[in-house]
C-alpha cells in the first residue's frame, strides 16, 4: 500500500474509532489525531454517573489514552492542540500547540473532521453567573462534583436523557432537584403517552417536574445562592443550575474552510461520510445525516452512530485514497436508538415519535400502546412494561 498521511481532528467516539479502523485497514498509513482537549477518548455518557459517585475513579471514564493509541496502533495523538484552519487547495492544516502557543502547518492526504458538539447556552440574562453549569467534558464533571460539597438544591434546565441522568445522580447525592422543561412533557423524544409515565416516576422519587416553564433571568444573591426567575413570575432559589437544553455542532472549522453545511448547522456528508471536498470526511456529532424513516436531514449526537460513521469513513478513505477501489458501504441513516435508566426505570426509544411524523407530513401510520408485564402475573416481582 502507498504511504498516505491521514489527519483526524477530534477524538472521543467518531474520531477515535475512525483512527483505530484506519490502522487495521492500512498498516503503512501515517495517522495523527489532533484533540483540543486533554483527553482523546472518554465516555461522555458516564459523566453524570461520575458526578453521582456511581463511577468513583475518574480514570474509568477514559476509553483510550494517547499511550494506548501509540503502543497498540502506532497512532500519534496530539492533545491540547487546536486546529485553526484548513487549506483545501494545498491540503494542509494550521495547528496550534496550546501548551506552547506555537503554530505549525501539517500536510494531509485525507482529513477527517470529528469536532463534535458543544452545549447550547440560552441567551438569558445572568447565564454566565457562577454556579451555572453545562456538562460535556471531564473537567465539567469535575467542577460540578466539587460544587456538591455546598449544594443542597439544584435546578436542571432541560429533561432529555442527560438532564434526567443528572437529576437522578444529583438526587442520590442528597440534592433536592427541580427540573424545568419549556414544553409540556419530559423527554421530548418520547410520545406524550410514554413521557407521562416517566414524569410520574420522577415525582415518585422526589424530583419536582415543572413543565411549560420558561426562565426569564438568573440573579446571584448576597449569600451566593441563585434565583431562577420564570416568565410566570415564580422564583426558585437554588445553589446550582445545570443547563441541559441540547447541543450544537462545532462546525466553525468546516465553515471557515468553505465546506457545505446543512440546515441544522452540521457538516453535510454523503453516504460514505465524505464532505463537499473529496479529500475531507466528517463523522459524529458535527455532521447531519438522513433519518432512516423520514429521510430528512437531522443531527444525531449519539456515540453509536458516531462509531459506525467512523468505521465507514475509514473504509472509504482507504478504498479511495490508498487502494483505488470504490467503497460499497453506504450509510443508510439513523434511527436514533437510545436507552436510559432513571431510578431503576429503563426507558428506550427508536425511530421517530408521532410529532416527528406529523412534521414530516406522514399521514399513514398507526399508534398502538401496550402495557404487558415483563413476566406472567403470578411470577414474583412481575412489573408492567409500557410499549
Amino acid at each position: 500500500m502507498a504511504h498516505k498521511r491521514i489527519l483526524i481532528v477530534g477524538g472521543v467516539a467518531g474520531g477515535a474509532t475512525c483512527a483505530a479502523r484506519l490502522r487495521r485497514l492500512c498498516e503503512n498509513c501515517e495517522i495523527i489525531i489532533f484533540e483540543m482537549g486533554s483527553y482523546v477518548s472518554f465516555a461522555n455518557c458516564g459523566l453524570p454517573y461520575f458526578i453521582g459517585d456511581v463511577i468513583v475513579e475518574e480514570e474509568k471514564l477514559l476509553v483510550a489514552t494517547p499511550e494506548l493509541f501509540k503502543n497498540r496502533f502506532n497512532i500519534k495523538v496530539c492533545t491540547d492542540t487546536e486546529v485553526l484552519s484548513i487549506d483545501k487547495a494545498n491540503k494542509t492544516l494550521e495547528v496550534r500547540d496550546l501548551a506552547t502557543g506555537q503554530n505549525r502547518v501539517e500536510r494531509y492526504d485525507a482529513l477527517v473532521l470529528s469536532t463534535g458538539a458543544s452545549a447550547v447556552w440560552p441567551d438569558i440574562n445572568g447565564i454566565n453567573l457562577p454556579g451555572i453549569y453545562a456538562l460535556r467534558t471531564i473537567p465539567d464533571s469535575r467542577e460540578i462534583r466539587a460544587a456538591l460539597e455546598n449544594m443542597t438544591r439544584a435546578v436542571v434546565m432541560g429533561v432529555g436523557y442527560l438532564g434526567l441522568e443528572l437529576a437522578e445522580n444529583l438526587s442520590k447525592r442528597g440534592v433536592k432537584v427541580t427540573v424545568l422543561q419549556s414544553s409540556n412533557q419530559v423527554m421530548p423524544a418520547l410520545d406524550m403517552e410514554m413521557a407521562a409515565f416517566v414524569a410520574k416516576h420522577l415525582e415518585q422519587h422526589g424530583i419536582e417536574c415543572r413543565l411549560n416553564s420558561h426562565v426569564s433571568s438568573f440573579q446571584q444573591n448576597s449569600d451566593q445562592t441563585l434565583t431562577v426567575n420564570l416568565t410566570s413570575g415564580e422564583r426558585i432559589t437554588t445553589e446550582a443550575v445545570m443547563v441541559s437544553i441540547g447541543v450544537k455542532p462545532r462546525a466553525q472549522l468546516a465553515a471557515l474552510a468553505g465546506l457545505e453545511l446543512g440546515q441544522h448547522g452540521g457538516i453535510r456528508v454523503n453516504e460514505t461520510m465524505q464532505t463537499s471536498d473529496p479529500h475531507i470526511w466528517a463523522v459524529g456529532d458535527v455532521v447531519e445525516v438522513r433519518n432512516f424513516i423520514t429521510n430528512e436531514w437531522q443531527l444525531c449526537p449519539l456515540a453509536g452512530p458516531a462509531n459506525r460513521q467512523g468505521r465507514l469513513a475509514a473504509a472509504d478513505i482507504v478504498s479511495k485514497e490508498v487502494t483505488g477501489a470504490i467503497s460499497l458501504m453506504p450509510y443508510r441513516g439513523v434511527q436514533g436508538t437510545t436507552v436510559c435508566g432513571i431510578f431503576g426505570l429503563t426507558v428506550a426509544t427508536t425511530g421517530v415519535n408521532e410529532k416527528a411524523l406529523k412534521a414530516a407530513s406522514f399521514t399513514h401510520y398507526e399508534k398502538v400502546y401496550l402495557h404487558p408485564g415483563n413476566h406472567v402475573g403470578y411470577y414474583p416481582g412481575a412489573k408492567p412494561i409500557h410499549i
